[in-house]
């Protein structure tokens, strides 16, 4: 793969680098295992793979490496691989929020499953697209986590239309008419507060006795890139310790709206994780051993039908069974 060098005479020549592709029988994961490492360099995950990708088209035994080949290498390598897995060919990458918010829609527009609720982690709380989709179903609530680095002000500050030349061209943007109204973040905004603002309460009751929590709540204005956006409530949960863990939330909830009320919310995902986590390790949802789409798209249905069964049972049997299910409100995670 690369040139050896050499010098006459030299102790401490260079050896010939003579590795080649085929003296590994898992050269792809010993790639994504190394290319891991990385991962905290990217922060989200589209440009994250588009360096992967990069990294495969410069290992290729291509003869031009400019991007044009590289691209062109590597969608020709998956429609490939596609073809042989039996993929659907209208089946395109799209990334976890865009299909839950695809999925919520058409759950909406059906009527089959009634919900008011939406409970999701911070993968779709952070993504525009997925709230925009909870938005845009009338009467739905919805209580998504957020990275502690996101940023907002407790007031809606002023701004000011900033207008600008670009290119011999006039455009505008909206600027802080102050700019010292800097937002903050939710960390350094609840790591400040003093412990008057915060109340305990109970999520649920686990093996060991009641789980409890503090809470706290404020109505904000989210930053987007600096400018004021929309108005939502933040919910902050920290464990009851010395060294307390905070997770946070937003939501679009009606100004009126109690706090036991966002509690609530802030537990009910834990049912729909766990349901995944008993697929696994009662079901084998993640024992799948296929290689083509249609084999793993029926093993999935087929773990979910069983899990549904299994729900169906204990709602049926009520408090004749023994297990420690809990039934909760429908909600989408």
């Amino acid at each position: 793969m690369l040139p050896e060098i050499r010098f006459v005479d030299d102790p401490y020549s260079v050896p010939k680098f003579d590795i080649v592709v085929e003296d590994f029988d898992d050269f792809t994961d010993e790639l994504k295992e190394f290319h891991k490492q990385f991962h905290d360099c990217f922060n989200r995950t589209e440009p994250r793979e588009n360096f992967y990708n990069y990294m495969v088209g410069q290992l290729s035994p291509l003869e031009r490496k400019s991007i044009e080949p590289i691209a062109l290498n590597i969608e020709n390598e998956y429609a490939e691989r596609r073809k042989r897995c039996c993929f659907p060919p209208d089946l395109k990458f799209k990334t976890k929020p865009e299909i839950a918010a695809e999925l919520l829609k058409e759950i909406a527009q059906s009527g089959q499953i009634p919900f008011r609720y939406v409970s999701a982690d911070s993968v779709y709380g952070n993504s525009p697209v997925f709230r925009e989709a909870v938005e845009s179903i009338q009467d739905v609530i919805y209580l998504v986590g957020m990275p502690n680095t996101t940023r907002f002000w407790l007031r809606r500050p002023s701004t000011e239309k900033k207008e600008y030349d670009y290119r011999g061209e006039q455009r505008s943007k909206i600027i802080l008419k102050t700019p010292e109204q800097s937002p903050v973040t939710f960390d350094s905004f609840a790591k400040g507060l003093n412990n008057f603002f915060w109340y305990r309460r109970t999520v649920s009751e686990g093996t060991k006795g009641p789980i409890e929590y503090e809470f706290t709540k404020r109505q904000i204005v989210l930053s987007h890139d600096g400018v004021p956006g929309e108005h939502v409530w933040l919910i902050v949960r920290r464990t009851v310790s010395d060294d307390p863990i905070y997770s946070y939330y937003i939501s679009n909830a009606m100004a009126s709206t109690r706090l036991k009320l966002f509690v609530w919310l802030s537990g009910i995902r834990w049912a729909i994780e766990q349901s995944f986590e008993e697929a696994k390790s009662e079901l084998g949802m993640d024992h799948y051993e296929v290689r083509k789409w249609p084999g793993w798209y029926h093993h999935m249905i087929a773990s979910i039908l069983a899990l549904y069964f299994l729900w169906h049972l204990k709602i049926r049997l009520g408090k004749k069974s023994t297990s420690s299910y809990s039934v909760s409100a429908p909600a989408f995670a």
